[in-house]
């Protein structure tokens, strides 16, 4: 060889060396890179197609949902997931060119034509595709690409696993996404009647069977657990023969009103699951249809007590609320004779009897007994029906055995009231038993049941009073 061929090939190999040295730190670099570009917040719908399926999530104001017939809601932590594994993926290598033309053909690793698609959409028509072959090695890597000319990966199974598998898995697991904070109207119809609940402002009031208030902290422990309850099995849509399920003419049935939604969502409670080649938890079921995702479900067992609650169970069990503040006058009537005060004025938070030889009552004695009152806990309810005030002392034919009367006056005309005193709360106590005794707040439709010794405060005040 001369020594000009030799010097040729001296040049060449140590021009191979070079190339080696600065071109492959930018080759290994793609290997640091995620296949993804952006951040999962802007990721407006995702399209997963596996062959000759096709379904769609998409991203909404509330969530996300589900293209199938019908409609459904997305799990929230199932696509978090799906996203947030596709965004954190890597190559974990990149074929060469020359061992993709020479060695691997496109259609040796499932690449040419790629049944499984993952698109991620985003705004502007920002969308990135990535397109799952075969597996590589072993069952944990998969060979893809990102895009139809984009560089041949071999990457983790992880993202495929996730995104390609029954599309059920994705429907939110649970029955509803409300709880009882999010509702303006809530009603229940059974077989012992119609139960109807309101909201106002933070309160809840009961509008049937009774007009009452209601216990808000009871609304919620009786109400969340159905909301959020854990779906044991989708049974399919709510189009066909609903006589299977017992869904054709329906146990009982909640009826959800969120605030600011005007069409409501019905639970209709079915019969129990007989399904026995199932596992034990599906079978101790029941079936439940939602009118919200057109859908029947199996939920548990359990939940059908929900569906059972009685009016009373839900009533608010605080005997009285007053502000003392608002107070005039206090009328008390014992044995057919009344006793009225008033405050003394001055400044003084005393009272003073309306007598021919006044008595002066501690504010702090009055403050008391309304305190008693508020502590009192209902214990029964019972219509006020005639018989139940006869036999309750509280229908007398001398006039009510202990009443009391919290009277406010108004100066002057009002929009809502006439000026003059007006009756603010109004408490008539019945004939005591040993422990408890029944009383009425002003024309109530109910009697209430309270322990006996309620009235022994409102007794003292009288006697000083005489």
């Amino acid at each position: 060889m001369t020594l000009r061929g030799t010097l040729l090939l001296l040049f060449l190999a140590l021009g191979l060396i070079l190339g080696i040295i600065f071109l492959e730190p930018y080759y290994r670099q793609s290997y640091d890179k995620t296949i993804f570009h952006g951040v999962p917040e802007k990721v407006t719908k995702v399209t997963i197609i596996d062959g000759n399926d096709t379904h769609s999530l998409d991203r909404h104001h509330e969530g996300w949902a589900l293209s199938t017939t019908p409609a459904d809601r997305v799990d929230s932590e199932e696509i978090n997931h799906l996203l947030g594994v596709a965004y954190a993926i890597q190559p974990l290598d990149i074929l060469s060119r020359r061992d993709l033309h020479h060695q691997l053909g496109l259609s040796t690793l499932g690449l040419l034509n790629p049944k499984r698609l993952l698109i991620l959409h985003g705004e502007k028509n920002n969308d990135q595709i990535l397109y799952f072959g075969n597996e590589a090695v072993g069952d944990k890597c998969l060979f893809a690409c990102s895009g139809k000319k984009g560089d041949v990966m071999i990457i983790p199974s992880t993202l495929s696993d996730i995104a390609f598998r029954p599309i059920d898995e994705f429907r939110d697991h649970r029955l509803t996404s409300l709880n009882a904070k999010q509702l303006e109207r809530l009603s229940l119809h059974q077989g012992k009647g119609d139960m109807t609940l309101v909201s106002e402002e933070s309160s809840w009031k009961m509008t049937q069977p009774i007009l009452s208030s209601v216990d808000t902290k009871a609304i919620s422990t009786w109400i969340d657990p159905l909301l959020s309850s854990r779906i044991l099995t989708r049974v399919g849509s709510d189009d066909g023969d609903l006589s299977l399920y017992g869904l054709d003419h329906p146990r009982a049935e909640i009826t959800l009103l969120e605030s600011g939604k005007k069409e409501p969502i019905i639970l209709s409670l079915g019969k129990t699951s007989d399904d026995k080649e199932s596992s034990e938890e599906a079978s101790s079921s029941i079936y439940l249809r939602s009118s919200e995702r057109h859908a029947i479900f199996k939920i548990p067992r359990a939940m059908e007590n929900v569906f059972m609650i009685s009016p009373d169970s839900l009533r608010d069990r605080q005997f009285f609320r007053l502000n003392l503040d608002t107070v005039d006058r206090i009328a008390i009537t014992k044995g057919g004779k009344e006793l009225t005060l008033h405050r003394q004025g001055g400044g003084s938070s005393d009272w003073i009897t309306e007598e021919k030889n006044p008595r002066k009552i501690p504010g702090s004695q009055l403050e008391e007994l309304v305190k008693i009152f508020e502590r009192t806990q209902i214990s029964a309810f019972q219509l006020a029906t005639p018989a139940h005030l006869q036999e309750a002392g509280l229908e007398l034919p001398t006039g009510p055995a202990n009443r009391i009367r919290f009277i406010a006056h108004l100066s002057e005309n009002t929009p809502d009231d006439n000026a003059g005193d007006h009756t603010v709360a109004e408490i008539t106590f019945g004939t005591p038993t040993a422990s408890t005794l029944f009383a009425r707040l002003g024309n109530a439709s109910d009697l209430v049941q309270i322990p006996s010794k309620t009235l022994e405060a409102l007794d003292e005040i009288y006697r000083d009073g005489r």
